[in-house]
């Protein structure tokens, strides 16, 4: 997919430069982005994605590229097609050493012939650095050459003094080549290399050249999900993705980002289930992940069933739980009247919420499940179970389970495999987009495309235009849904709300595009190809930010609160303030 997208902007020689469509408007952002990621899919979604916004956002956000995380985990990329990615001129004078100058010199260190040397003299950790200014949360690239080695290590490289030190870049392993890694600095006054003393390993001996530093200007966000996790791929099939890569999911066939909250299966073996009354026998066939680790139940009795008992104490009263699995008809079973072909029935201390439903379609050929349970009593023991020996009949197997998940929600998220004990998914989180450069504190335009997983929210889920440093929502630009219901739109300034729309229902597992312009004297919010109703102003209210917009970050306020759940598959900003004609057409 990747040289497919690549291909069609001629590999790099524009055919078209002027216009969205089936090449893109700006090919010199979609081949930059290409070249930097290391993973590039959904390349005909994201073509349709860029051919909709016809007015030319500043910061786009499509499901298309991300990177792998640095070993240290200080900044993974989750990448943006807008703006391109653009580099400073190298920042650090004498950087290739032709003169023994503008370096300070740690014990151990020289230079001479054109490279910087360390002896392995040194008694403690040695620094080689060179004062500047290194702006406080900006990414630079560090890059070196190691252009010989003898012994020990290079602790680290980046920066130091004005602020915490910055050191991130530790080649691994050591040897003799070219290093560099993206860093972000502390307000820092010195780039330094750091090396080990003697008596602490060997001590660094060896000679490095070529220090370059150049700051890094893009919109990426720096993403985060502790854990690894679980998507369903372009291929239809459950996937799983490494900790702190982002999840392009394809869940309904169409690629969208995928953001989580935490989660906890309980059921201990998530391919075969745990049963309260054991089948005579078990077949086991291909399961949506390729493995053959789904099972085909042989019943000798219609009593047969999964089981799944949650210890009293663990959850309160009326709270959720969502049991779901994964299912795939071999043959026609003798009973066809069970939604999922689970009988939910005999539970103990629970009610089922409403009847169960199918929530995913043909993955690798299963189809995927959903009940929801109300806890009746939280200090006592709650049992949920799902009879296959009816459908199925004794001694047939014709049906093939697997995925079984029980969570404390009341909604499925996506498969969290476990085997032997339960497994914990950690909170997808993405942050620390944007500048002052790329949003306008004076006018323009946050627009979304989300999807919810629920009809009420047990809070609310939001995308914020917001100030990186005051991490407050007192002059913020916010999109997503309230903790009920409904959309939640906002314009707010000096700690008042301008312009507010919350009254309008947004219906869940659904995509919904999102726009709100803001503009002193001329702000308005469509929603879905349409104004919507206001619960606060009309748009004619004039407001001025108390302070600059220069981040935006899929929560409230740019430190994590009420962040954004759910399917992102488009994220744009803008900065003019679009017509009332450009929105609807943005919204439709």
């Amino acid at each position: 997919m990747a040289n497919e997208i690549y291909h069609r902007s001629n590999w790099g020689n524009a055919v078209n430069n002027n216009a969205w469509g089936d090449v893109y408007q700006k090919f010199d952002a979609t081949n930059e982005m290409f070249l930097r990621s290391d993973y590039y899919e959904n390349s005909n979604e994201t073509d349709k994605l860029m051919a909709a916004i016809k007015p030319k956002p500043s910061i786009l956000l499509t499901p298309t590229a991300y990177n792998n995380p640095p070993p240290d985990n200080f900044i993974q990329g989750l990448n943006t097609v807008k703006p391109v990615l653009t580099k400073s001129d190298n920042l650090i004078i004498n950087g290739n050493f032709s003169t023994d100058s503008d370096w300070t010199k740690g014990e151990g260190w020289s230079i001479s012939g054109g490279v910087a040397s360390c002896d392995g003299s040194q008694s403690g950790f040695s620094l080689l650095s060179q004062s500047g200014t290194f702006n406080q949360d900006k990414d630079y690239e560090v890059t070196f050459t190691i252009t010989s080695y003898t012994s020990g290590t290079i602790c680290s490289v980046g920066f130091t003094g004005g602020g915490s030190d910055s050191f991130t870049l530790n080649p691994s392993p050591i040897g003799v080549g070219t290093y560099s890694r993206v860093i972000r600095a502390n307000g820092n006054t010195a780039v330094s290399v750091r090396v080990n003393p003697g008596g602490r390993d060997p001590a660094f001996i060896g000679s490095i050249d070529n220090i370059i530093v150049k700051e890094v200007t893009d919109a990426d966000f720096d993403f985060q999900r502790l854990t690894t996790a679980t998507r369903i791929n372009s291929s239809g099939n459950v996937e799983s993705v490494a900790a702190n890569l982002p999840r392009i999911d394809y869940t309904g066939g169409v690629g969208h980002i995928l953001f989580e909250p935490q989660s906890t299966n309980l059921v201990t073996d998530s391919a075969g289930g745990n049963y309260g009354n054991n089948p005579g026998s078990e077949i086991l066939t291909t399961a949506p992940d390729g493995t053959n680790t789904a099972v085909r139940p042989v019943p000798d009795s219609t009593s047969d069933r999964y089981q799944y008992t949650i210890s009293g104490g663990s959850y309160a009263t009326d709270s959720k739980l969502t049991y779901t699995w994964y299912r795939k008809r071999i043959t026609t079973p003798i009973d066809t009247s069970h939604t999922g072909d689970l009988k939910i029935q005999i539970l103990v201390n629970c009610t089922q919420v409403g009847s169960t439903t199918q929530i995913e379609t043909d993955v690798n050929g299963f189809d995927r499940f959903q009940a929801v349970f109300n806890i009746t009593d939280g200090s006592d023991a709650t049992l949920i179970r799902g009879y296959f020996g009816q459908s199925i009949g004794v001694g047939n197997s014709s049906i093939a389970y697997w995925g079984h998940q029980v969570e404390a929600l009341d909604f499925a998220t996506s498969l969290i495999p476990t085997s032997g004990s339960t497994v914990t998914r950690n909170a997808d989180a993405a942050n620390n987009s944007g500048s002052s450069d790329l949003i306008n504190s004076t006018e323009g335009v946050l627009y979304a495309e989300l999807l919810k997983k629920q009809d009420d929210n047990d809070n609310f889920i939001l995308i914020s235009l917001n100030n990186d440093a005051s991490n407050s929502f007192a002059n913020s630009v916010t999109v997503g849904f309230d903790d009920s219901d409904d959309f939640f739109v906002r314009l707010r300034a000096n700690n008042s709300d301008s312009l507010k729309s919350d009254g309008l229902t947004a219906t869940a597992n659904n995509f919904h595009k999102i726009a709100i312009r803001y503009k002193s004297g001329d702000s308005a919010i469509y929603i879905n190809g349409s104004e919507a109703p206001y619960s606060v102003g009309d748009g004619t209210g004039t407001f001025t930010f108390g302070v600059t917009l220069d981040n935006l970050s899929l929560d409230n306020n740019g430190n994590g609160s009420l962040p954004f759940f759910g399917n992102v598959k488009c994220l744009a900003v803008f900065k003019e303030a679009l017509t009332d004609a450009q929105l609807t057409a943005l919204t439709t």
